[in-house]
Order: structure tokens, then C-alpha cells, then sequence
């Protein structure tokens, strides 16, 4: 590419968290750039909710199952007679990035797999069937939910706040920040705090599919004065001791064996974050892929917030927002491509 410094031969050797995760940092048969940290999404239960529901993991282990799940804790808690019952799901449709992460492996499951393939036309009409399905799914999904305009309205972190610290929600599809924070504090600081907070892989749709895989890079550029220096920068924020503290400050997930993953081994949950990140897949790496994931979210937001609020027909939505976002993505890739 010429923008980037290659890793050079004697930088410390490492064990990448996933083979995604080292197969992104070459390019042309030479490595560019460094895992740093993990970044994925994952189905939280809150762990009172399930005990007093009597409820387990294949209540929820599909797309339809948790659909049904829904529904009857919304029926339940509605006949407490409470005026704030709980609700069932934690979910919002927002303009940016996160709603294409957040839905991908659903979109994947229905059979949507002209994303990861960057096939134009996306949407195209053979596709139709599919994305008919997949938005009804969504709007049946926010109904059982009572998932209505006003908790749309609400900013990212008050939905956040509601369902990890007051536990107004019995599910969430969130980061694993939280989960993260929670297993140091049992361990170094509070010994009798409990984890509030389950995590499961996102529930199957009508097949398997994989989940949203992201994170950070470190790179050096090609034109710096410094390069020695850079690369000793970066092999410092790859070390054991600045990942541990990072991650118990932060909650943020190495991309390497290393730092929390060294330190949690043995446990259960860490087990199953490795499992599900492994199983993960990126998008296309293209010099493009940022403008382009930003037409498919506010593409996804856009029909979706009409098609479930504004009672609008799939077909006039299909024409006026899919159609133009394929167009809009076609220009991008045309101008990359020229």
C-alpha cells in the first residue's frame, strides 16, 4: 500500500486472540499492522431476571424463541399491574455504525450475504424475500418488546444505564465492556459482588451464522522520522501489564493471548467470550468500507424506523431507501475503483 510501515521481523512475538484478527493485519503478503484491541457484541441476560422467571438459555437460543420469550415476559410483568413494569428487550435502531454490527448476524442468518461479499446491488430484488422477512422479524421483535418511540428517543447510554444498573431489562445485544469491569471487581476489589450479567451468543435466526468482529489496529506510517520509537510504543501497548490495566479500567478486550485473557484463563465466562469472538466474522477490508457502512446502517435505520413507526409499505420503502442507498454505495465503489 505504501502508507504503512511494515511490522518489522524482530517485533515481539505474540499469539493473536483470532485468526480474523492477524489474517486483517496483512496486506499483499506482508504484515502492516498489529491486533490491538477486540471488539464484538454478544446477548446479555440479567441474571435476576432469568432466576425469577425460571427462565434458561434455549428460551432464547433463536431469533424465534427469543421472539416467543418476549412476549411472555411482557404479558407477565403487564399483569403485575406495576406502572413501570420491566421490560424484555433493551434494543434501539439508530443512525450510525453500530445498527449495521448490531444486526449483521441476523441479516447474515436470513441469507443476506452480499455484505460480506461487497456484491452490488445489495439490496438487490432477489433479495427482497429476504429483507421482507428479516424487517418484519424486527418490527414483530419491537412490538413484543413495547419497544416504542419515546424509548427509540432515548440517548444510547440512558438505555445502557437502565438495563446493566437498574435492571429495567431482561435482555440486551450489547459490547462486553460491563461484563469486563464486573469480573475484576469481583475479583480485586469486592470478593462478595456478583456478577449481574449473563452472556450468551446472539440467538440463530433460520441458519447459523456469525456474529459482528471489530477492533483497533496499531500501525506505524511509512513516513515517519520515528519508526524505532513508534514500533517500541506499540510493542509496550501490546505488553501483558498495559493490556490488565487498560481492561480493568476500561473494559476493553486484548487482541492478543495476552493481559485479560492471561488472567481469567480458567474462567468460565472468559471461555466463552474467546469462543464467541473466534466464531466472529469482519467485514470486506477495503479502503471504502467506512462510508460504505455508513449507508447500510442509516439505510437499516431508516427502513426500519419507517417501516415499524410510520406504517409505511415494505415496497415504497424498499424503492425509496434501499434502492438509493445501493445507488450511493455504487458511487463510493466507483470512485474508489476510477
Amino acid at each position: 500500500m505504501g502508507f504503512l510501515d511494515p511490522v518489522p521481523k524482530s517485533f515481539p512475538k505474540y499469539e493473536p486472540l483470532a485468526d480474523w484478527f492477524e489474517d486483517i493485519s496483512i496486506f499483499e503478503g506482508e504484515k502492516v499492522c498489529l491486533p490491538w484491541i477486540a471488539d464484538t457484541y454478544m446477548f446479555f441476560a440479567s441474571r435476576s431476571h432469568l432466576d425469577q422467571m425460571g427462565l434458561k438459555e434455549e428460551d432464547f437460543s433463536t431469533t424465534e424463541d427469543l421472539l416467543k420469550t418476549c412476549s411472555q415476559i411482557l404479558r407477565e410483568h403487564s399483569m403485575t399491574g406495576s406502572s413501570e413494569p420491566s421490560l424484555p428487550l433493551a434494543l434501539q435502531i439508530r443512525p450510525d455504525h453500530d445498527t449495521l454490527n448490531l444486526f449483521i448476524p441476523w441479516l447474515r442468518s436470513y441469507g443476506l450475504n452480499n455484505i460480506d461479499e461487497l456484491k452490488l446491488p445489495i439490496f438487490a430484488r432477489d433479495n427482497r424475500p429476504i429483507l421482507f422477512e428479516f424487517f418484519d422479524y424486527i418490527k414483530s421483535l419491537m412490538e413484543a418488546s413495547h419497544l416504542d418511540r419515546g424509548i427509540m428517543a432515548k440517548p444510547g447510554y440512558v438505555m445502557n444505564f437502565e438495563f446493566f444498573l437498574e435492571s429495567k431489562y431482561s435482555f440486551s445485544i450489547n459490547r462486553t465492556w460491563k461484563l469486563i469491569l464486573d469480573m475484576y471487581r469481583q475479583r480485586d476489589i469486592d470478593q462478595n459482588f456478583s456478577r449481574t450479567h449473563a452472556p450468551f451468543k446472539i440467538p440463530t435466526g433460520p441458519s447459523p451464522s456469525a456474529p459482528f468482529a471489530g477492533g483497533s489496529m496499531l500501525c506505524v506510517s511509512s513516513s515517519s522520522k520515528n519508526k524505532a520509537v513508534a514500533w517500541a510504543i506499540a510493542a509496550e501497548l501490546l505488553s501483558h501489564d498495559h493490556y490488565n490495566s487498560r481492561s480493568l479500567m476500561c473494559g476493553d478486550l486484548p487482541g492478543i493471548d495476552r493481559g485479560f485473557w492471561q488472567e481469567f484463563k480458567d474462567d468460565p465466562t472468559a471461555k466463552v467470550l474467546r469462543s464467541h469472538i473466534q466464531s466472529a466474522k469482519p467485514y470486506p477490508q477495503i479502503p471504502t468500507w467506512m462510508p460504505i457502512e455508513n449507508i447500510l446502517s442509516n439505510a437499516i435505520c431508516d427502513f426500519a424506523w419507517n417501516y415499524i413507526y410510520e406504517g409505511k409499505s415494505f415496497d415504497k420503502l424498499y424503492t425509496d431507501i434501499l434502492v438509493n442507498a445501493d445507488k450511493r454505495i455504487k458511487s463510493v465503489c466507483n470512485y474508489y475503483w476510477s
